[in-house]
């Protein structure tokens, strides 16, 4: 398995865009059949939206999860899920750690079910079913 981390602070799209084409070449590399990206904080979400478009752009589905949809999908991720907040994207720390774990097993669900689905344009798949 491959794993990639990146910083937002203020990527600039190009750099942004560059580190996209780097990052399909050594997963197209790797044989890396999918990809799923969780991005916190906000440049990070502009950046990895980006990235994501890349590695889409090179035959590679990539679920972008994120409690900031509405700025990936006017980034143009393809396949966008609604995480939770931005501190606690894949949880919910106020319920039980029993609720918790379903609550996050349900968003990377959601995640696996959307790199399954054909998508045309950005696309949002809600966890939550809203």
């Amino acid at each position: 398995s491959e794993y990639f981390s990146t910083s937002g602070r203020g990527t600039p799209v190009a750099d942004s865009k560059r580190m996209g084409r780097e990052m399909a070449h050594d997963l197209k590399s790797a044989n890396v059949d999918a990809v799923i990206m969780v991005a916190t904080w906000g440049t990070c979400n502009r950046c990895g939206a980006t990235i994501a478009k890349e590695i889409e752009n090179a035959g590679i589905p990539v679920a972008f999860i994120t409690a900031l949809f509405s700025l990936a999908l006017t980034t143009g991720a393809p396949r966008v899920i609604r995480g939770n907040r931005i501190e606690h994207v894949c949880g919910n720390p106020r319920l039980s750690a029993e609720d918790d774990l379903n609550f996050g097993s349900k968003i990377i669900s959601t995640a696996l079910d959307s790199i399954k689905s054909t998508v045309e344009e950005p696309t949002l798949f809600d966890p939550t079913g809203n």
